[in-house]
């Protein structure tokens, strides 16, 4: 099976996105993104002069992603965006306070509300 390749510097973005997600931005390093996205480590620097630069374009990805989203909510019927918005205000904290029974308390609740309706 062939694997579909994006463009390289999309993949780093991703790839620190992921990483720096998981170990934080100072821990995370040039060849751990280069790994990640399986861009030889020389090839970053093409793409990337700095690690600070890498870290601006992740800043802007992820921006754009959630204007993105921002916009695909304002689409959406009010009970959605309602449930959207609980369960991705639900994900932030499961993600900032390193504990996954937030969201999974979270879930339960918005099951039990929506069958009440």
């Amino acid at each position: 099976m062939e694997k579909v390749r994006t463009d390289k510097r999309l993949r780093l973005i991703e790839a620190a996105n992921a990483l720096i997600s998981q170990h934080g931005f100072n821990q995370t390093t040039l060849a751990d993104i280069a790994r990640k996205s399986e861009v030889p480590l020389g090839n970053v620097y093409y793409y990337f002069k700095t690690k600070d630069e890498l870290g601006s374009a992740l800043i802007e990805h992820r921006a754009d992603s959630y204007h993105d989203l921002i916009d695909a909510w304002n689409q959406l019927p009010d009970l959605a965006l309602y449930l959207v918005s609980v369960l991705q205000g639900a994900s932030l904290q499961t993600h900032a306070f390193k504990k996954p029974d937030l969201i999974a308390r979270e879930a339960e609740l918005l099951k039990e509300w929506v069958n009440a309706l």
